[in-house]
């Protein structure tokens, strides 16, 4: 049995710790210590030998002239025959064996031999000691897996302890190379599959599983992120009996706040052990109820589009792109501690590169599928009835008889069935597999520039040179897979065979097989459904939105300067008014005073005006991309009752639990005050009583839109003014004025009058929020003012009909 003699205890485990390298490129790796280095270890390194020798005095020997080295701390093992040697070598980690030739139970060689069927990783250096120089010994033992060979006669403390340090380097080196050649093969390997497959999950299982078999370690993993950051694995490679964490959902909200920026920017993260490093504790819990002491982890970093690929277009292909985190690649050790090697960061840095290519390749799949499918929505409709007839056609060209009796009656249906097809302004074609017309109608004779008798028998390239090669690839694979293509675009010519420029016709086509009796496909069908004045509509739709784009900003800046040039001229007459004032007070003219009163209060009322003029002309709807969060509505509506002071302190109020909705803070809090200060301002003698319900949705509503309501105990309003109280410039009933007698002072703050648009703005407000505002109310009755808010985003805006087209004309 092995036994264990002049060991020294094992250094303790450096600290580990969260490499926060600098933001790397793609394909740089971080300058880790490798763990299996490939000069001689450092002096502060305790080597693990074995001395497998049936010599005592031998054994003693080579112990004490390790034990001597001032530059290498030993752990040494020593047995007696290979039966012992094997077994030690099973169940621990040795960096090197020194090997006698001729043991009790073998030789040498047989000990080679069977170290190989262990597989250890890395394998341990051998040292082959023989009393005698013999060249073919040396040379079985080299081949047989050996470092080196030594003489006993010749061996000395320092030679021993030099051949020992250069086998330790040359088996890691050779280990290390071996493994960086699966390495290599992996990438390329997933390289290749990315080529071969569009199916993403497979992909990802496959890397995971393959990481996992090269590295040998615990597990291997792709996370998923979420749009919160939140996510969940989607690929997991598992070996031990460690926790499974595949589709598990994970929720780190210490990630959330302080992790994504430096993914971002690429970072490397390695842990060499979670109880070391600086981790925060609920990292370290997540780590720990999965069972890990390491891991290494790197970011999957994507040049992703701003559309999402459900609302994508053709145009958006060439906008710039944005830097995606989409998840990460990592793999844990869970039996221990672990030192990551440099090229281990190499080949998750190298594999997450060819993994972002695989999602992009899958998601730009995505994208194109979307558009097709879109555009094959759009004559779906129109085509529909044709199809079925087209279905029907090919049951009856099945059921007959080749003869020529058959062949006419199906000729002749097929012709009537082109003229009816023609009377209702649809196209159709037969091609035979190389693209020459076996028969069609006016109509797709119209759409290649020619009559139908000057087509029959001519092939598309010498018909249409600019459509041969795209056609000819949509009948191959239409023909191949016996599947329709549908969607593609095409645009006439004129009879002199060029393009009619802004006066020539689109059209949509569709193509099919024909197949015969048999189910083998003979020929390839077309439809073509015009779509010219969709274009022509789209076109005017754009001239015309630019238009008034560009209205409504010669506008806006028409206001904006306006306001600025009247508010100038009245802080120049107040000015003015005030010297007059200060100059004529002091000989107590109480005339003069309500004279400057008055004038100051007019330039007030026209400042006001002008400010709620400036402020309807900039409302509009929102920019979704501004719209990042829902806003609450209590916090917001209690900061608004804060703000009207004393009015809304000496009210009795009731306020609803209220919702969040998506929507311009600024919008809302001029909404509500507003509301809340028409409806304190025209009230009764008796104390105020304002209410802000939340009411059930309104089932012929807006869509997504909460019900909300201002309800006062005010004076009312009469329901022929229901309409007209929202337009500019038209005031409810005047609230009670101060008694007569009183004249304000001209130094007094003034209370901000009516302008009249108070009530015009909150319409303009909840229409460009796409909800509506109206009034339920009585004269001598409380007031409601009910108005619906949307509790979703905005949707950007749908892709055009000219931007989908698949074929380039």
């Amino acid at each position: 049995m092995p036994h264990l003699v002049g060991a020294n205890d094992p250094p303790a485990i450096a600290p580990p710790r969260i490499l926060p390298d600098p933001p790397l490129p793609h394909g740089q790796i971080l300058n880790r210590p490798d763990p299996f280095p490939l000069s001689p270890s450092p002096m502060d390194e305790t080597c693990r030998i074995c001395i497998v020798e049936d010599s005592e005095t031998d054994r003693v020997t080579y112990r004490r002239w390790l034990t001597r080295q001032d530059n290498r701390t030993y752990q040494i093992f020593d047995c007696e025959d290979i039966a012992s040697a094997l077994d030690l070598c099973s169940s621990q980690q040795l960096d090197a064996i020194v090997l006698d030739y001729q043991l009790p139970d073998g030789s040498g060689l047989d000990f080679l031999h069977d170290l190989q069927k262990l597989t250890l990783v890395p394998p341990p250096a051998t040292i082959v000691m023989t009393g005698q120089g013999s060249e073919a010994i040396a040379v079985a033992a080299i081949k047989a897996g050996a470092q080196d060979y030594l003489v006993k006669g010749n061996v000395t403390a320092e030679r021993l302890a030099h051949v020992l340090d250069r086998a330790i380097a040359s088996q890691r080196l050779q280990y290390k190379f071996q493994q960086q050649q699966q390495l290599q093969q992996l990438i390329a390997d997933t390289a290749l599959n990315i080529r071969n497959s569009l199916v993403l999950s497979d992909i990802l299982r496959e890397a995971v599983h393959a990481v996992c078999q090269v590295i040998a370690i615990d597990r291997v993993f792709i996370y998923r992120f979420d749009a919160d950051m939140g996510g969940q694995v989607v690929a997991e490679a598992l070996d031990g009996p460690w926790p499974s964490a595949l589709h598990q959902r994970i929720d780190d909200t210490c990630f959330r706040d302080n992790g994504p920026e430096a993914y971002l920017s690429g970072r490397i993260v390695a842990i060499d052990d979670i109880y070391a490093a600086d981790l925060t504790p609920c990292h370290r819990n997540m780590l720990q109820g999965f069972g890990v002491r390491a891991n290494l982890v790197i970011p999957i970093l994507l040049d992703a589009p701003i559309q999402p690929p459900d609302r994508a277009t053709w145009e958006d292909m060439d906008k710039p792109l944005n830097t995606l985190l989409w998840g990460l690649l990592g793999i844990h050790a869970c039996r221990g501690p672990r030192q990551w090697a440099a090229f281990e960061c190499n080949l998750l840095r190298q594999l997450s590169i060819q993994l972002a290519i695989a999602i992009q390749q899958a998601e730009l799949y995505d994208r194109l599928t979307a558009a097709n499918h879109r555009l094959e929505q759009q004559v779906w409709e129109r085509t529909q009835k044709l199809q079925a007839a087209n279905q029907q056609l090919q049951q009856e060209i099945e059921q007959r008889d080749f003869a020529q009796a058959g062949v006419a009656a199906r000729e002749q249906l097929l012709q009537d069935f082109f003229t009816a097809a023609t009377q209702a302004g649809i196209g159709m074609a037969i091609h035979d597999r190389e693209g020459h017309f076996l028969n069609l109608n006016c109509t797709m004779a119209e759409v290649h520039g020619c009559g139908p008798s000057a087509l029959v028998g001519r092939s598309l390239r010498e018909v249409r040179p600019d459509l041969a090669d795209p056609l000819a690839a949509i009948f191959e694979q239409v023909v191949t897979e016996q599947a329709s293509v549908s969607g593609i675009a095409l645009r006439s010519l004129g009879r002199d065979g060029a393009a009619e420029g802004d006066r020539s016709r689109d059209w949509i086509a569709s193509y099919f097989p024909v197949c015969d009796r048999r189910g083998e496909p003979q020929h390839v069908g077309a439809i073509v459904v015009e779509v010219t004045e969709l274009r022509r509509s789209q076109d005017q739709l754009n001239h015309l939105s630019a238009a008034l784009a560009r209205s409504n900003s010669e506008l806006e800046q028409f206001t904006q300067v306006v306001s600025a040039d009247l508010q100038t001229v009245l802080a120049t007459v107040q000015s003015f008014t005030a010297l007059m004032a200060q100059r004529h007070r002091p000989q107590g003219d109480e005339g003069t005073d309500r004279y400057v009163h008055s004038i100051t209060d007019g330039l007030g009322r026209i400042q006001d005006t002008i400010a709620d003029l400036l402020t309807y002309s900039r409302i509009g709807p929102p920019n979704p991309t501004t719209i990042a969060a829902p806003a609450p509505l209590d916090g917001l509506v209690a900061t608004v009752l804060e703000g009207l002071g004393d009015r809304a302190a000496a009210a009795r109020l009731e306020v609803d639990p209220l919702p969040q909705v998506f929507a311009p803070v600024e919008y809302l809090e001029r909404l509500f005050r507003n509301l809340l200060d028409n409806a304190l301002r025209y009230r009764r003698e008796e104390q105020p009583h304002l209410r802000v319900r939340h009411l059930p949705p309104l089932e012929d509503g807006p869509t997504h839109h909460c019900h909300l309501a201002i309800v006062d105990n005010g004076r009312g309003i009469a329901p022929q003014d229901h309409d007209r109280a929202f337009r500019l410039f038209q005031r409810l009933p005047s609230p009670p004025e101060a008694p007569r007698g009183t004249v304000p002072s001209a130094a007094a703050p003034r209370d901000r009058a009516c302008t009249g648009m108070g009530l015009a703005i909150c319409k303009k407000i909840v229409e460009s929020l796409g909800g509506r505002i109206w009034i339920e109310s009585e004269p001598g009755r409380s007031a409601a003012f009910h108005f619906t808010l949307p509790l979703a985003p905005p949707e950007p805006a749908s892709p055009s009909v000219e931007g989908s087209n698949l074929v380039a004309n």
